[in-house]
C-alpha cells in the first residue's frame, strides 16, 4: 500500500509493504451469496477491510491514530445466455457501492501545549520581545447618556473620537 495522506495541505507519504500491512489489519470480512433458478440468477457480495495504526511524534501533538475502513457492496441480476456442459455465459446488470472511511485523531501533549501557551503569553506581554507580533489595541469607551437616544449619542461620541 502506498500513497499520500494529509490534513489541510500537510501531507505524509505512505509506503507499506504487504507483510507490514497485515500488522495493521483490524478486521477483514467477505461474504458472497448467489442463487439461480433456470436462466435467472441473483447475487450479492460484501467486502469489509479495517486498518489502523498509532504513531508517537515529538511536539505539541504527541500521538496520532489513523483508522481506515473500506466497504464494498455488489448486487446484480443475471441471465444465462449460453449454457454448455463445461462452460456458460451470463449477462449481469447490477450496482456497486464503495465507501472509504478515514479518521485521523491527533492527541496533544498537554504539558507541552501549556508550556507553549505560557511562553506565548509572556512574549506578548513583554514589549522588548523580538517575537512579539501583536500590538495592544486600546479602544476608548464613549460615554452615552440616557437623555438622548442611545444610537444617536454613541454614534456622535464615536465619530468625535474618529475610531
Amino acid at each position: 500500500m502506498n500513497g499520500t495522506i494529509g490534513v489541510r495541505g500537510v501531507d505524509a507519504n505512505i509506503d507499506i509493504p504487504v507483510n507490514e500491512a497485515l500488522q495493521h489489519l483490524d478486521m477483514i470480512f467477505a461474504l458472497r451469496a448467489e442463487a439461480q433458478k433456470g436462466p435467472f440468477g441473483i447475487y450479492g457480495e460484501i467486502i469489509y477491510i479495517g486498518l489502523s495504526d498509532v504513531a508517537e511524534v515529538p511536539g505539541l501533538i504527541n500521538n496520532i491514530h489513523e483508522q481506515v475502513d473500506l466497504t464494498l457492496v455488489d448486487t446484480a441480476l443475471s441471465w444465462r445466455l449460453v449454457n454448455q456442459p463445461r462452460w456458460s455465459l451470463d449477462f449481469a446488470a447490477g450496482t456497486h457501492y464503495s465507501n472509504v472511511y478515514e479518521r485521523l485523531t491527533l492527541n496533544g501533549d498537554r504539558a507541552a501545549i501549556f508550556q507553549a501557551s505560557e511562553q506565548f503569553v509572556a512574549n506578548i506581554g513583554d514589549p522588548t520581545s523580538p517575537s512579539r507580533k501583536i500590538q495592544p489595541v486600546f479602544v476608548p469607551v464613549a460615554k452615552c447618556t440616557s437623555a438622548r437616544p442611545l444610537l444617536y449619542d454613541c454614534g456622535h461620541d464615536l465619530d468625535a473620537l474618529k475610531i
